[in-house]
């Protein structure tokens, strides 16, 4: 089993201790201020923080942005590299573009080009972003996967009907139409990729999951 990166932003209510003891990296947001552009870190020092805080006392007026195409492309690159699956935890949709931008990691994580466009099937960057919309959807989802993996046996069936179901239950937490419309395409996608598990899924030679490792039907 890969090891898994988990990854967020600038927004996250994280100080140093905690980013260490459980070894979480973070894309990078941006301030300005009068023009000089700074990046907004979650490992200031203190004395870092009051002079950022106070230059808004003294009325400057401070510009965030988010994390920028570049940033993502950098840090995402290099866990890829080490061959390491990604988990995104970002600011939520409604407070900043970071997610929407995050979505194209997806892309990434399915085409990598260091890999000549053949990588993962995108689950587990579909899940996360479920977790970053609405956490109680990420939430079910996990719970309908693991029940099926644990009946069916099957990896590919298990993910890919739970992400199929994330549209449907955002209706009921009041996800707007953009959203659902979103996660419904991400859940396509992701059906897409698993094309030829479902192959043979039909044709009955569908590798079975196990702790010990994938079982031949037969």
């Amino acid at each position: 089993m890969r090891k898994v990166q988990i990854i967020t932003d600038s927004c996250a209510d994280l100080n140093p201790e905690q980013l260490q003891k459980y070894g979480i990296a973070f894309a990078k947001m941006s301030t300005s201020c009068d023009g000089v552009e700074s990046v907004a870190s979650l490992t200031w020092t203190e004395s870092e923080a009051h002079e950022h805080y106070n230059k808004m006392r003294d009325g400057k007026r401070i510009h965030t942005a988010q994390v920028s195409s570049a940033e993502f492309g950098r840090i995402f690159e290099e866990y890829l590299k080490r061959d390491m699956d990604i988990v995104y935890i970002g600011c939520s949709s409604r407070q900043s573009g970071s997610v929407n931008t995050g979505i194209f990691c997806m892309l990434g994580h399915a085409f990598p080009i260091q890999y000549g466009f053949k990588g993962g099937k995108g689950f587990l960057v579909c899940l996360s972003t479920m977790y970053v919309i609405d956490w109680r959807v990420g939430l079910i989802a996990t719970g309908i996967m693991v029940a099926l993996l644990l009946t069916t046996k099957y990896m590919s069936l298990s993910t890919t009907v739970a992400m199929l179901l994330c549209p449907i239950l955002l209706i009921p937490f009041g996800a707007s139409v953009p959203v659902i419309l979103m996660a419904a395409a991400c859940a396509l996608f992701m059906a897409v990729r698993h094309k030829e598990n479902f192959k043979r899924l039909v044709k009955g030679t569908e590798s079975r999951f196990s702790l010990k490792g994938k079982k031949k039907n037969g």
